[in-house]
């Protein structure tokens, strides 16, 4: 069956992006040349039958600022409407409402108001998924910008899926666009994908691209690996490669290496253990192993622990 544009390619990415640092977002707000370590503790509850979840997560930067958020989620079950907040300390609200199989089966509607330090936004989505076909679309119209408009497909036969994206800017144009071709087997899945920036995301900043190639494989019941390689527009290219360990029923241990043609390689770790049937330990690092062969640049490491309690 046909799957979302966004949900290409997840098999690698979750072996080779998700739950470790950040590098870039670490970048944003650190010092390079020091060491920084994020923690995170999250508790989650289904109190009632109206109430399906309710989850409170607190948060400390790699700046060393504490935030706090609370997630609640209502369900309207004989409605088949579900709706979701987010309220944090750091001034970031969020609400949506959607509706499943509105129209027609396989279809899922919703709108989303946000806001940002003041500053506001509405989102309309909708997305339909059938046996070969899946499309998305969403309009967002921030109070203080241009209007956008996103739209992406998806076209899926015999294992293979071929897709792409484009994002539209009032008063400016289109404004990026992407393509990916993925094959799946039994055991393995191969993308091949392109991304385009035609409009930098910030002035004065250089338009970026890239292409590349991704591939995932199960070796055993308790070993996963993937591996990626891509180029960007100054024909840099980089080169990442990752395990993923199941210890037992309740640890989890992945690895990863990243290494770029600007002689930078990093070498990035995580670990997740369920304590109990509720509580669970997450610890994770991401290190710049460029340092052992006298490399100084970007020579911060980056640290990140967590705990959650409650129901998954």
């Amino acid at each position: 069956m046909a799957n979302l544009y966004k949900k290409l390619c997840t098999s690698i990415k979750e072996n080779l992006d998700d739950d470790y640092p950040n590098v870039d977002d670490y970048s944003k707000n650190v010092k390079e040349g020091q060491n920084h370590v994020a923690l995170k503790y999250t508790e989650t509850f289904k109190p009632n039958a109206f109430i399906s979840k309710l989850k409170w997560t607190a948060n400390r930067n790699p700046k060393g600022d504490l935030t706090s958020t609370v997630e609640p989620e209502f369900k309207l079950s004989p409605y088949d409407i579900l709706i979701t907040g987010k309220f944090g300390t750091d001034k970031k609200y969020e609400a949506t409402v959607s509706k499943s199989d509105l129209l027609t089966k396989g279809t899922k509607f919703s709108l989303r108001g946000a806001s940002e330090e003041g500053k506001v936004s509405y989102e309309g989505a909708c997305e339909y998924k059938s046996g070969s076909i899946a499309i998305d679309g969403k309009v967002t119209l921030p109070l203080q910008n241009d209007m956008k408009v996103y739209a992406s497909g998806v076209y899926y036969a015999s294992g293979i899926s071929l897709g792409g994206d484009v994002e539209y800017i009032n008063d400016n144009g289109f404004s990026k666009w992407s393509v990916k071709f993925q094959r799946d087997n039994t055991d393995s899945s191969i993308c091949f994908f392109s991304n385009n920036e035609l409009i930098p995301k910030k002035k004065g900043d250089d338009k970026k691209s890239d292409i590349g190639v991704g591939y995932s494989q199960v070796l055993t019941p308790e070993y996963k690996g993937a591996v990626d390689f891509k180029i960007n527009q100054n024909q840099e290219s980089t080169l990442r490669f990752g395990v993923d360990r199941r210890i037992d029923a309740v640890s989890n241990l992945r690895m990863k290496a990243t290494l770029k043609q600007k002689k930078e390689l990093r070498v990035a770790f995580f670990y997740k253990q369920r304590v109990s049937s509720k509580s669970r330990f997450t610890a994770s690092a991401d290190l710049n192993a460029a340092q052992l062969f006298g490399n100084e640049a970007n020579n911060t490491h980056l640290f990140s622990a967590g705990w959650s309690y409650g129901d998954d």
